[in-house]
């Protein structure tokens, strides 16, 4: 008696088919959900980082116009300084322009008038008339006498008119 095992082994053979089959077709679509979920997690995660650079530059912008006006902010604050420097100079040259003229009204002789009076950094030009020349001399020895002033010598001198300069002494 023979014993065909073929058709047996067929079938086994046929059912190892149908089962490999099986698990390579679960085996793919594990794959593919696996793949299909690593995609959806790398697309959120590429969404969430993308919102979070257009936080990060709208931040980034909003501090560089913060930075912008602080800088703006520095540059007037200077020109306030620098302006107000101005005003203090101003304020101390008021000083000595108002001793300086209380101080032609004790030196001056009751007949020279002066007709002009001007300043250059230190150097002080006094143009008036005087009725004498020896009115003149008067004023120079005066200025020469007081240690606020120095190298004053007479620039011009016409008939009844003057000019002397000095210089402020520092």
């Amino acid at each position: 008696m023979i014993i065909n095992v073929l058709p047996w082994r067929e079938k086994k053979h046929n059912a190892i088919k149908k089962l490999f089959l099986k698990h390579s077709l679960i085996s793919i679509l594990i794959g593919l959900v696996i793949v299909f979920c690593i995609h959806f997690f790398l697309i959120k995660y590429l969404q969430t980082q993308e919102v979070n650079n257009d936080v990060l530059t709208s931040k980034i912008n909003i501090y560089n116009q913060v930075i912008q006006n602080a800088a703006s902010a520095t540059a007037l604050i200077q020109t306030i300084h620098q302006k107000n420097d101005i005003i203090v100079s101003l304020k101390n040259e008021q000083s000595k322009t108002i001793s300086l003229f209380n101080l032609f009204q004790t030196i001056l002789p009751k007949n020279v008038y002066l007709t002009q009076v001007s300043r250059s950094n230190n150097l002080i030009t006094l143009i008036g008339n005087a009725s004498k020349n020896k009115d003149i001399s008067e004023i120079m020895q005066h200025l020469e006498s007081l240690p606020d002033f120095k190298n004053v010598h007479l620039k011009k001198i016409t008939a009844k008119k003057f000019e002397i300069n000095f210089m402020e002494a520092s």
